[in-house]
């Protein structure tokens, strides 16, 4: 019979709260007060220590430490233990059979200071969301996998063992496992492995296994949603070729691009492609950032993405390289895709050169401006034209310019004032502190309003030639940059009036020349 063996816990340093916590190993759970029958063991020395030593006193280290009541929160939310910062829940041939190897290996990914998993915001570059800090914390796989995998086995008819559930998320090319989430019907297995087998394929360069393909299946059945991301992570988990993993990446960035996946496995997915976006692969780094600001703005609206064009999609791989993603991507892609050449710039070039060309064609002298719709037909083939990277604005009409301007606008999957702030934006109306809300905005957001504002400002001073004054236009734009989804028709005119009182009282009362005209460094060099 196997003796149990006395509990053995780490002990590291919190710089920020002065306080010591413990690591449990072969678990990755974290404690900040240690039972009092396990050996504390000095991580440098690996040799026993006196618990005497310690302050353990949890409740004040929590009070006195910001960042750890953020990480008290999510696992009170999520229900779920905290563990180190890992980028994927790995183990190799080697730890599996080397104990000793597997706790001086996981030593080495447990940061010195708590202070290096906190969800402080302060190095997140403004292009990429800030919950990105929330969402690298790690989770506990073998729990997740626990209450959402399906149980399998493996072996022969009379030696058949149970397969471990998180060892259901290890790479392997047995397809025989599928469905892997227990939501997923088993009479869709078929399904699954075509989703599988295409993978492989694609990875293998076969040129029948295309982006295009996966998507239209899963446009055709959502339910495989959750399944196919699940799949993914599978393929690149201890997956022995970097390039397979880096072509999975690819697949993972495409399903990210049209996808949210379902509420209660958001969290999973977004840790997987946090983590890894904010790791050190030099391979898959900028594929998971893009796929992470993608995924994020998918979750944020909840809606897919309708498909496109079979030749757009199949060149989504190409889009960390040469991103030409305008129409239906999330403002901070705009932002990210232009950090080489305009790396302080905080609104999307695009943005800015459309506004140049709508007064050098003329904004100012037409009629009706943004008020009479332009060819539909033509705005349709220029949208298809921007989204393969060609600059067709130049010289169009300008009826048709100012219904594509308001198309981007409107095709934002989360608008310039996200709809999780809606409630804030109502009460700021209410109580008439509408510039104390914009100040709460995100950076991104706050600085790309405030120039469309300064563009709104300037071109209502013609009014008496277009017709457009300052209600009109408010009227319109405040429907764009306003939304939320809701099928109630009340909420619904509320939103469209509090959308027009929002954008009314801006152009009447905000100060925008700290980015209108654009600031000089912010120009593209």
């Amino acid at each position: 019979m196997r003796r149990n063996r006395q509990l053995r816990l780490y002990c590291y340093h919190d710089k920020n709260s002065d306080k010591d916590y413990f690591h449990n190993p072969i678990t990755n759970e974290i404690l900040w007060v240690p039972p009092a029958d396990c050996v504390i063991i000095n991580p440098e020395t690996l040799q026993p220590m006196k618990l005497e030593r310690h302050n353990l006193n949890r409740e004040k280290s929590f009070e006195n430490n910001e960042a750890l009541q953020m990480l008290k929160n999510v696992k009170a939310r999520n229900r779920q233990s905290l563990v180190h910062d890992k980028v994927r829940y790995r183990r190799t041939a080697a730890s599996r059979s080397d104990r000793k190897s597997t706790i001086i290996s996981s030593l080495k990914t447990i940061p010195r200071s708590m202070n290096q998993t906190d969800t402080s915001t302060e190095d997140v570059p403004f292009y990429m969301p800030k919950e990105i800090m929330r969402d690298r914390l790690s989770i506990d796989v073998r729990q997740f996998a626990t209450m959402n995998f399906n149980q399998r086995t493996k072996g022969s008819l009379f030696s058949k063992k149970l397969i471990p559930p998180d060892n259901l998320l290890q790479y392997s090319t047995d397809s025989s496992v599928l469905p892997i989430l227990k939501r997923t019907p088993e009479k869709l297995t078929k399904r699954c492995v075509d989703i599988f087998n295409l993978v492989f394929d694609y990875c293998k360069q076969k040129p029948q296994a295309l982006p295009s393909t996966l998507v239209k299946m899963l446009i055709n059945e959502n339910n495989f949603i959750d399944e196919t991301y699940i799949i993914l992570i599978k393929l690149i988990t201890n997956n022995p070729s970097n390039d397979d993993i880096k072509r999975v990446w690819d697949l993972i960035l495409v399903v990210c691009t049209f996808f949210p996946p379902s509420i209660g496995f958001r969290p999973f997915v977004r840790h997987i492609v946090a983590a890894e976006a904010l790791g050190t692969n030099n391979q898959t780094n900028a594929i998971a950032k893009m796929a992470y600001i993608r995924l994020a703005a998918r979750c944020d609206c909840g809606e897919i993405f309708p498909e496109q064009p079979e030749q757009w999609t199949n060149l989504i791989p190409t889009h960390p390289i040469t991103d030409f993603f305008i129409f239906g991507a999330p403002l901070l892609e705009l932002i990210y895709a232009q950090r080489r050449t305009a790396p302080k710039c905080t609104v999307p070039i695009f943005m800015v050169d459309f506004i140049k060309e709508l007064f050098e064609a003329g904004c100012n002298t037409m009629e009706g401006m943004f008020r009479l719709p332009g060819n539909q037909s033509q705005i349709k083939l220029m949208v298809d034209e921007i989204q393969a990277g060609q600059n067709v604005i130049k010289g169009a009409e300008l009826a048709d310019l100012a219904s594509l301007f308001k198309k981007w606008l409107a095709d934002l999957p989360e608008p310039v004032v996200p709809m999780s702030m809606y409630q804030d934006l109502t009460e700021a109306i209410r109580n008439q502190t509408i510039l104390e809300f914009v100040e709460t905005l995100p950076k991104v957001n706050h600085d790309t309003l405030g120039y469309l504002i300064g563009y709104l400002k300037e071109f209502i001073k013609h009014a008496d030639v277009t017709k457009m004054s300052i209600i009109p236009v408010s009227m319109i734009f405040g429907a764009n940059i306003v939304r939320i989804v809701s099928t109630d028709q009340y909420v619904l005119k509320e939103m469209t009036d509090n959308g027009k009182k929002f954008i009314q009282y801006l152009i009447s009362n905000w100060d925008t020349s700290f980015i209108y005209p654009l600031p000089e460094d912010y120009i593209p060099h």
